[in-house]
């Protein structure tokens, strides 16, 4: 399992390609959904790098990386077993991705 972990980060979640950087936030979303990893597990092992994409160049990822906090972390309740150092980086997120769809939708 490191060995999957230290690949996807250097593979998918440090990727020049932004389609890469995308797809490592879809298999973090599988790996949530699938309950692989208890939410400890998946906070240590995934929340970190995924919370590094928000100030990614490409919107399609941060748009990516907020649909997924926000519809899976926030909606199901799950955000709890976040790390309370990360609780305010999480609820700045929501904020601007709100903020946001209420300007494009």
């Amino acid at each position: 399992m490191e060995i999957f972990l230290d690949d996807s980060y250097r593979i998918f979640a440090s990727s020049e390609d932004w389609k890469l950087r995308q797809l490592f936030v879809y298999l973090c979303e599988l790996i949530h959904e699938f309950h692989r990893d208890t939410p400890n597990e998946f906070a240590l092992r995934f929340l970190s790098k995924l919370l590094l994409l928000k100030d990614d160049p490409v919107v399609n990822v941060r748009l990516s990386l907020g649909t997924f906090l926000y519809q899976h972390l926030h909606q199901n309740g799950s955000i709890s077993f976040v790390f309370s150092s990360w609780i305010f980086i999480l609820k700045c997120l929501l904020f601007v991705f709100r903020f946001f769809f209420k300007f494009i939708v």
